[in-house]
């Protein structure tokens, strides 16, 4: 990934934003994944970096500095509204950190990069308990991380947003 990032946007501003990104995610999705956990440490300084870094990260190269501010806040709130939301209907679906998480990935990606991440999420998440499930690996009741997930998605909505967002438009023909 790192490899990836360096190859696709350089040592530019939007290279090393976006390799800051991949590390935050990496390391979040690791620790989730070993003790269920998503670190205030590490979320909350990576949200407000984000939000600072808005005009030059990779979603942000394409907006001139206020409009990447606007994307960053409006995919925050979305992505914080929409787990908020999860959370608070599921009673556990999703944590509290993975809501923090997601008003990360709202932020860093902009509001684009957000309506990407998160469906895709929710695709693999389901997959990976569906197959977890299959497989007797975990039973009804049983946390899985969502975590992972939601890094993942992230991290497919930072290198291919765009094109999966085409995708969206042309298969719902908007």
């Amino acid at each position: 990934m790192f490899a990836y990032a360096g190859h696709r946007w350089g040592l530019s501003a939007a290279g090393l934003v976006a390799l800051l990104y991949v590390s935050i995610l990496l390391v979040t999705a690791a620790i989730d994944l070993e003790r269920q956990l998503i670190l205030n440490v590490i979320v909350y300084p990576a949200a407000l970096a984000a939000l600072a870094l808005a005009p030059w990260g990779p979603p942000g190269v394409d907006a001139d500095g206020w409009r990447a501010y606007i994307s960053a806040l409006e995919g925050g709130a979305l992505a914080f509204g929409v787990l908020l939301l999860i959370y608070l209907l599921s009673r556990g679906g999703v944590g509290e950190g993975d809501v923090k998480l997601g008003a990360f990935l709202g932020l860093a990606l902009g509001l684009k990069g957000a309506l990407v991440a998160l469906p895709v999420s929710f695709v693999i998440g389901g997959l990976v308990a569906v197959g977890l499930w299959a497989l007797r690996r975990v039973r009804r009741g049983d946390v899985i991380p969502y975590g992972p997930a939601l890094a993942l998605g992230g991290l497919l909505s930072l290198f291919w947003g765009q094109a999966i967002l085409d995708w969206y438009r042309g298969l719902f023909g908007f």
